[in-house]
Protein backbone atom coordinates (compact mmCIF):
# COMPACT_ATOMS: atom_id res chain seq x y z
CA UNK A 1 0.00 0.00 0.00
CA UNK A 2 0.87 3.43 -0.93
CA UNK A 3 1.65 6.08 2.09
CA UNK A 4 0.80 9.32 1.54
CA UNK A 5 3.63 10.95 2.46
CA UNK A 6 5.85 13.78 0.77
CA UNK A 7 8.14 11.31 -0.52
CA UNK A 8 5.27 8.92 -2.37
CA UNK A 9 3.07 9.98 -4.91
CA UNK A 10 -0.26 8.22 -4.82
CA UNK A 11 -0.43 7.33 -8.60
CA UNK A 12 -4.30 6.50 -8.74
CA UNK A 13 -4.24 10.00 -8.60
CA UNK A 14 -2.02 10.78 -11.54
CA UNK A 15 -3.51 10.33 -15.72
CA UNK A 16 -1.94 6.98 -16.93
CA UNK A 17 -0.56 9.91 -20.10
CA UNK A 18 1.50 11.19 -17.11
CA UNK A 19 2.85 7.86 -15.63
CA UNK A 20 3.87 6.90 -19.52
CA UNK A 21 5.72 10.05 -19.95
CA UNK A 22 7.36 9.35 -16.27
CA UNK A 23 8.45 6.12 -17.17
CA UNK A 24 9.82 6.94 -20.77
CA UNK A 25 11.89 9.70 -19.26
CA UNK A 26 13.23 7.03 -16.60
CA UNK A 27 14.05 4.25 -18.95
CA UNK A 28 15.58 6.72 -21.75
CA UNK A 29 17.89 8.52 -18.99
CA UNK A 30 19.12 4.79 -17.59
CA UNK A 31 19.64 3.44 -21.33
CA UNK A 32 21.41 6.28 -22.19
CA UNK A 33 23.53 6.35 -19.15
CA UNK A 34 24.41 2.97 -19.53
CA UNK A 35 25.36 3.70 -22.96
CA UNK A 36 28.07 6.45 -21.90
CA UNK A 37 28.78 4.44 -19.26
CA UNK A 38 30.65 2.13 -21.60
CA UNK A 39 32.08 4.41 -23.91
CA UNK A 40 33.72 6.09 -20.94
CA UNK A 41 35.05 2.95 -19.49
CA UNK A 42 35.77 0.61 -23.01
CA UNK A 43 37.03 3.34 -24.78
CA UNK A 44 38.94 5.49 -22.25
CA UNK A 45 36.76 8.55 -22.68
CA UNK A 46 37.19 11.60 -20.86
CA UNK A 47 34.14 12.24 -18.44
CA UNK A 48 34.33 16.14 -18.57
CA UNK A 49 32.42 16.90 -22.02
CA UNK A 50 30.05 14.29 -20.90
CA UNK A 51 29.42 15.64 -17.72
CA UNK A 52 29.34 19.22 -19.22
CA UNK A 53 26.71 18.39 -21.44
CA UNK A 54 24.63 16.28 -18.78
CA UNK A 55 24.79 19.20 -16.70
CA UNK A 56 23.45 21.67 -19.36
CA UNK A 57 20.93 18.61 -20.01
CA UNK A 58 19.61 18.96 -17.21
CA UNK A 59 19.14 23.07 -16.55
CA UNK A 60 17.20 22.29 -20.09
CA UNK A 61 15.44 19.92 -18.91
CA UNK A 62 14.34 21.71 -15.77
CA UNK A 63 13.44 24.92 -18.17
CA UNK A 64 11.66 22.56 -20.88
CA UNK A 65 9.39 21.67 -17.87
CA UNK A 66 7.69 25.03 -17.06
CA UNK A 67 6.43 24.48 -20.87
CA UNK A 68 4.20 21.80 -19.80
CA UNK A 69 1.63 22.39 -17.60
CA UNK A 70 0.44 20.03 -14.83
CA UNK A 71 -3.04 20.68 -13.56
CA UNK A 72 -5.93 18.92 -11.53
CA UNK A 73 -8.57 17.42 -13.63
CA UNK A 74 -11.99 17.75 -11.42
CA UNK A 75 -14.16 15.10 -13.15
CA UNK A 76 -11.08 12.47 -13.30
CA UNK A 77 -9.97 13.75 -10.05
CA UNK A 78 -6.39 13.12 -11.71
CA UNK A 79 -3.51 14.70 -12.17
CA UNK A 80 -3.40 15.68 -15.99
CA UNK A 81 -0.75 17.32 -18.60
CA UNK A 82 -1.38 20.04 -20.98
CA UNK A 83 1.30 22.03 -23.25
CA UNK A 84 0.78 25.82 -24.08
CA UNK A 85 2.15 26.90 -27.50
CA UNK A 86 5.39 28.16 -26.91
CA UNK A 87 6.25 24.63 -26.31
CA UNK A 88 5.73 23.51 -29.98
CA UNK A 89 8.38 26.42 -30.87
CA UNK A 90 10.60 25.28 -27.90
CA UNK A 91 10.74 21.67 -29.46
CA UNK A 92 10.68 22.97 -32.70
CA UNK A 93 14.23 24.37 -31.99
CA UNK A 94 15.27 21.40 -29.95
CA UNK A 95 14.87 19.32 -33.20
CA UNK A 96 16.75 21.75 -35.03
CA UNK A 97 19.73 21.85 -32.62
CA UNK A 98 19.69 18.21 -32.67
CA UNK A 99 19.96 17.91 -36.62
CA UNK A 100 22.82 20.56 -36.63
CA UNK A 101 24.60 19.99 -33.66
CA UNK A 102 27.60 18.64 -35.50
CA UNK A 103 28.09 21.79 -37.44
CA UNK A 104 27.39 23.81 -34.14
CA UNK A 105 30.25 21.50 -32.04
CA UNK A 106 31.86 19.99 -34.49
CA UNK A 107 34.82 22.30 -34.40
CA UNK A 108 35.11 21.90 -30.24
CA UNK A 109 34.20 18.48 -30.35
CA UNK A 110 34.75 15.20 -32.67
CA UNK A 111 34.15 12.05 -33.31
CA UNK A 112 33.21 10.31 -30.49
CA UNK A 113 33.58 12.55 -28.21
CA UNK A 114 30.50 14.95 -29.90
CA UNK A 115 28.72 11.69 -29.72
CA UNK A 116 29.31 11.62 -25.61
CA UNK A 117 29.00 14.75 -24.76
CA UNK A 118 25.52 14.62 -27.22
CA UNK A 119 24.29 12.04 -25.19
CA UNK A 120 25.04 13.25 -21.80
CA UNK A 121 22.97 16.39 -22.82
CA UNK A 122 20.62 14.02 -24.02
CA UNK A 123 20.62 12.35 -20.48
CA UNK A 124 20.71 15.25 -18.76
CA UNK A 125 17.55 16.38 -20.49
CA UNK A 126 15.18 13.54 -19.50
CA UNK A 127 16.57 13.49 -16.35
CA UNK A 128 15.39 17.56 -16.28
CA UNK A 129 12.05 16.90 -17.54
CA UNK A 130 11.80 13.76 -14.96
CA UNK A 131 12.47 15.93 -11.56
CA UNK A 132 10.66 18.71 -13.08
CA UNK A 133 7.50 16.47 -13.82
CA UNK A 134 7.65 14.45 -10.21
CA UNK A 135 7.97 18.47 -8.68
CA UNK A 136 5.16 19.51 -10.15
CA UNK A 137 3.26 16.78 -9.52
CA UNK A 138 3.66 16.70 -5.66
CA UNK A 139 2.57 20.83 -6.11
CA UNK A 140 -0.77 20.04 -7.57
CA UNK A 141 -1.27 17.05 -4.93
CA UNK A 142 0.08 19.00 -2.20
CA UNK A 143 -2.67 21.66 -3.54
CA UNK A 144 -5.49 19.33 -3.43
CA UNK A 145 -4.42 18.24 0.07
CA UNK A 146 -3.75 14.52 -1.60
CA UNK A 147 -0.11 14.44 -0.13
Amino acid sequence: MIKNNSRSIPHKHIHSRVLTQLVIFALVFLAITGFITYDVIAKGLVAGWIIGGATLGILIGLAAGRMFILKWHEDTQKVILTMDKLSFLLIAAYIVFRIFSEKLLGGILHGEELSVATFGLLAGIMLGRLLSMLTNIRKVLKKQGII
